[in-house]
């Protein structure tokens, strides 16, 4: 069945949506750059896409490998990315080089071809040290934001009332302020500790930071 948030709404009028970066700035507010690096055919690209982080936080971009699938026929379209290392686009300075293992979106036509079933999955290393409870946020409320604001500017775009929203997504919280800079550059270094006549204590050696992984997969 279709899913509500998306009832009345032409599943290519989503696809247009997803894949134009027209419509981008419309649903991903996040977005500081999208960019086509280099057409491989008519179903792959290069592409560059950097983001605004919450807080504190240091930019993030990444370069893509995006492959497009369409078969209007069945009613279903995919496009997804994954990240790859390109000469023409070197890392910048403001921003940390993420990870994208998987991301991207499946659209189908509903059973009764007016509305569509869409589906969000979203496989990331963001890299550096993003704090616990901002990867909890992300968790629970980014993809359900993305979501449904694909959904709103796809409706926008096709003039279609806007259903309620699931339950799931109206619980999208705010974003985490009370964050600690990830960058431990920005912070001086403080002295270390006076000579003492007593040898110090060894210390067990600390765990390094593991690269924060954020994975999620929604159906609307």
């Amino acid at each position: 069945d279709c899913s509500p948030s998306f009832e009345g709404i032409p599943a290519e009028v989503v696809w247009s949506v997803v894949t134009m970066p027209e419509h981008f700035p419309k649903w991903d507010e996040h977005c500081i750059e999208y960019r086509t690096v280099q057409k491989i055919d008519a179903q792959t690209e290069i592409t560059y896409y950097s983001v605004k982080m919450p807080a504190v936080l240091t930019n993030r971009d990444w370069v893509l490998r995006r492959s497009t699938v369409a078969d209007a026929s069945s009613g279903q379209w995919c496009v997804f990315s994954r990240s790859v290392n390109v000469t023409e686009v070197p890392p910048k300075k403001d921003f940390i080089r993420a990870e994208a293992i998987q991301t991207g979106f499946y659209i189908r036509k509903s059973p009764d071809g007016t509305g569509a079933n869409v589906y969000y999955f979203a496989h990331n290393n963001f890299k550096g040290k993003i704090p616990t409870k901002l990867v909890n946020w992300a968790t629970k409320s980014l993809a359900a934001s993305i979501v449904a604001k694909l959904r709103n500017a796809a409706a926008s775009l096709c003039k279609v009332p806007v259903a309620p929203l699931s339950p799931f997504t109206e619980s999208v919280d705010p974003v985490p302020t009370d964050l600690d800079d990830e960058s431990p550059a920005s912070s001086p270094r403080s002295p270390g500790p006076a000579p003492s006549a007593t040898p110090p204590k060894k210390e067990e050696p600390k765990k390094r930071d593991e690269p924060v992984m954020f994975t999620r997969r929604m159906l609307m």
